[in-house]
């Protein structure tokens, strides 16, 4: 199965780093193809603006949102972190 593991957290010390990571190894080796989504890594800010607000409610999905609606899409599993 594809699991996304979608984590969120700024500290790479922390307690729910070492929890991703648990998570992750436990997902591997039980035969699952594991794909990590690190939204402080990637920068992803969670605020929207007016216009970006309009444009979801048209259906239009901003180009910088998209990878991460592709990812979601692909995903068999989901793991939230």
């Amino acid at each position: 199965m594809k699991v996304l593991i979608v984590y969120c957290h700024p500290s790479p010390q922390s307690f729910i780093a070492q929890l991703r990571e648990d998570v992750r190894s436990a997902l591997e080796r039980a035969g699952h193809e594991v794909a990590l989504l690190d939204l402080y890594a990637a920068g992803f800010s969670p605020t929207l603006t007016g216009d970006e607000w309009a444009a979801y409610n048209s259906g239009v999905i901003p180009p910088d949102v998209q990878p991460y609606v592709d990812q979601l899409q692909g995903a068999e599993g989901l793991a939230l972190v």
